[in-house]
């Protein structure tokens, strides 16, 4: 379920082209080191996207998760992330694929992905997060027996202004 771009109101935007293009400076961003916990900068927000830099300390991760309706697009700029992502197949069993973000890496990803993203390193990474449309909803999962994803809660995002800078919306 990999998409390139994400359509919203009849248009396109190209959601990698716009996080390669903000993660060639994200790792200029001080306020993303040295951290205890995994921080977020919102980059960017228009009618049909949002951008985010996070800065993920060794050991920083976010629980498995889909990102509701949007479709996105994540560049790593800096350090190593670990991505799985859970699928099920036609007959409904489920597959864990475990990526090795490098900077430069990226995933692209269509509606309703389950994944969970992680910093396994011992130094800090940064990556670039756009979504398309914004971000509404995320659901959070956990496996079960079968090692298929189970909702276990969703969150309704509320829109983020061009200055917002609150820690309350967590776009990872």
């Amino acid at each position: 379920m990999l998409h390139d771009q994400a359509p919203r109101a009849g248009r396109q935007v190209d959601l990698l082209a716009i996080a390669e293009g903000f993660a060639v400076s994200a790792g200029g961003i001080t306020g993303l080191r040295g951290l205890d916990e995994r921080a977020w900068i919102l980059l960017a927000t228009t009618d049909l996207f949002e951008a985010w830099a996070i800065g993920w300390p060794p050991g920083g991760r976010i629980d498995l998760h889909d990102h509701g309706p949007s479709h996105g697009a994540l560049v790593v700029a800096e350090g190593v992330l670990t991505e799985v992502a859970v699928e099920a197949d036609r007959r409904g069993a489920a597959t864990r694929t475990a990526r090795y973000l490098r900077p430069g890496d990226h995933r692209q990803f269509g509606s309703h992905y389950v994944h969970d993203v992680n910093n396994d390193g011992e130094v800090d990474a940064i990556s670039v997060h756009v979504y398309g449309p914004r971000l509404t909803t995320m659901t959070y999962y956990e496996l079960d027996r079968g090692g298929r994803p189970e909702a276990v809660r969703t969150e309704e995002i509320e829109p983020v202004g061009p200055f917002d800078t609150t820690g309350a919306h967590d776009p990872a």
